[in-house]
């Protein structure tokens, strides 16, 4: 652009813009560029800036960074500048700013706003996503593999997943064709996966097993069944941990292989992953068949759910990319979820097991809420695509549907179902299952048209008693601020009769009065106290804290559990 001294202000909000830009404008006092689809601005040299609004983009945490950097410090005489970072009612705003960015900004004299949908005219101050821990923790992965040294693999006795290494060797171990049926593994500790120190080639973390199986032609002109794939069939608790700072691009046709990215990249119909969470940054990035927990799913998730980001080509699911004959429940997707083709919040593609029994798949208990991106065809906020009768019960959606795709081929619960299917649309077993039609911008719940049991609620209606008491005992009424006001999942139980209280560390528990007092724990041993409930009331490395309320706890520490009573 050719200098000039007199622009002052630009206004091109709302207009698609991939990129914007700004040299040569000397004497820029404002921007208003929100919902763009811009993934960089450059401020570098604007002196004059006083006030930015740039929320409803495609900003990264380390882009928004490098933007808060280049504003320009304000003295304690002016006004303040004005950032308008983020809007946390659009779903398809991509923008994320941590707290340290804010802090920087306030160092600055700049005050950093959410929009929240133009709520108080936009001014809603904010103070950015805790999520540096994740990513700054020295615990994090360094991309050397080592066997767990805990546990023997029983139910009482699971092999302890401590760190980011033992979650490597059991990737390569499934991987070089152990399936660990009948074994069981517990994660003690939120593992960092390192992808923000190691960087993108080194910190690429592979799979835990593929999918690889599918009808080929034999030398006699046969159509045979032919199986590659290597499966997870244990019992994988994530104990109520999470997985965060992972990064994972996988390439199908590179690996030859028919499935694609996922934590686990095929979990076997006697597998289940359960009480696992992953955050914000985890990213997950590939060719056909991605999901965030796993690519292929014929056994069971149960109490995980998802903030991750997930995008590839076709068959893309938030949590499950394709899910035969398996169970998803009590679980849900809260992250950006993008494809071409086939794309779900849930599930991208549903149907039975290729091979043997023919059992329906099942989905219960779960919600999004959610950006589901399509770019070109089949698309819905819960699943992609239908194959097979399935059972679904008690799931709610909300968010935003986004992309390029025709209205015709996407739908606000699910995407398409299979033409056999379209005749017996309303004997599907399909139950109290809901859309939020107010933020959903398509009004039928699939684009087969609408299908019985999947109803369309307003925001308000979606956050009542009446569809609590319908979505059933596995959700609870969000506390304020929690899950945009909607109904949230109750954390998994974590049952003492099911723990191993037989204790091999050297940490014990001391508990006078309110007081606890762990003895034998090192520095960087996390010590986490759960309720009977299951639900986590303290994350501490120190080695005294206080408990307010006198009753039953669970604590977790040094790989070991213990049951004190105040």
């Amino acid at each position: 652009m050719p200098k000039t001294k007199t622009l002052k202000e630009i206004n091109c909000y709302a207009n698609k813009l991939e990129t914007l830009e700004l040299n040569g404008i000397d004497n820029l006092e404002g921007i208003v560029c929100d919902q763009n689809l811009l993934t960089s601005l450059d401020l570098k040299d604007k002196h004059n800036i006083e006030y930015v609004s740039l929320y409803s983009n495609r900003i990264s945490l380390e882009e928004m960074a490098r933007i808060v950097e280049q504003l320009p410090a304000r003295s304690e005489n002016d006004e303040l500048g004005l950032l308008y970072a983020i809007d946390s009612e659009d779903y398809a705003d991509e923008n994320t700013i941590t707290a340290t960015s804010v802090q920087l900004a306030k160092n600055k004299h700049w005050q950093v706003f959410d929009n929240k949908g133009r709520k108080n005219s936009g001014n809603n101050p904010y103070e950015g996503l805790n999520i540096e821990d994740e990513i700054t923790d020295t615990n994090a992965w360094d991309g050397n593999i080592y066997s767990w040294t805990k546990g023997n693999g029983t139910v009482n006795n699971p092999y302890l997943i401590e760190t980011p290494q033992h979650l490597a060797y059991l990737a390569q171990q499934v991987n070089n064709g152990k399936d660990f049926t009948g074994i069981y593994f517990r994660q003690v500790n939120n593992i960092n996966m390192g992808a923000k120190q190691l960087g993108k080639s080194k910190g690429n973390f592979i799979p835990i097993g593929f999918f690889d199986a599918g009808y080929i032609t034999d030398n006699n002109g046969k159509e045979v069944f032919k199986d590659d794939s290597k499966r997870f069939n244990g019992h994988y608790d994530g104990y109520n941990n999470s997985i965060s700072n992972l990064y994972q691009q996988y390439d199908n046709e590179k690996n030859k292989t028919v499935g694609g990215h996922g934590l686990f990249g095929c979990i076997g119909p006697k597998g289940c992953i359960e009480n696992l969470y992953l955050g914000k940054t985890c990213l997950f990035e590939g060719g056909f068949e991605g999901g965030s927990i796993a690519s292929y799913l014929e056994g069971t998730i149960s109490n995980c759910g998802s903030h991750a980001t997930v995008k590839g080509t076709s068959i893309i699911g938030g949590l499950v990319a394709v899910l035969r004959g398996g169970t998803i429940k009590q679980s849900f997707f809260a992250g950006l979820c993008e494809g071409t083709l086939n794309v779900g919040g849930l599930a991208g593609y549903i149907g039975t097991a290729e091979e043997g029994e023919k059992t329906a798949p099942k989905v219960m208990d779960c919600y999004v809420n959610a950006n589901i991106k399509s770019l070109y065809s089949y698309v819905g906020m819960a699943l992609g695509f239908i194959a097979e009768k399935p059972e679904l019960k008690r799931i709610y959606v909300t968010g935003a549907l986004t992309g390029k795709v025709a209205t015709s081929m996407k739908g606000a619960f699910v995407g398409a179902i299979d033409g056999a299917l379209v005749p017996e649309m309303n004997k599907l077993n399909i139950e109290n299952c809901f859309f939020d039609s107010d933020r959903i911008n398509i009004q039928k719940s699939s684009s087969d048209g609408d299908i019985k049991g999947i109803t369309a609620k307003t925001s308000v209606e979606l956050k009542s008693d009446e569809i609590l008491s319908l979505l059933g005992s596995c959700f609870i009424k969000a506390e304020k601020g929690d899950n945009r006001g909607y109904p949230r999942l109750r954390q998994a139980n974590i049952n003492s009769t099911q723990l191993n209280l037989n204790h091999n560390s050297n940490c014990k528990i001391l508990v006078n009065n309110n007081r606890v007092t762990i003895i034998g724990k090192g520095n960087k041993d996390i010590v986490i106290v759960y309720d009977m409930g299951g639900n986590t009331i303290l994350k501490t490395n120190s080695t005294t804290f206080t408990l307010t309320q006198r009753n039953n706890y669970i604590v977790t520490v040094c790989g070991e559990v213990f049951k004190i009573t105040l």
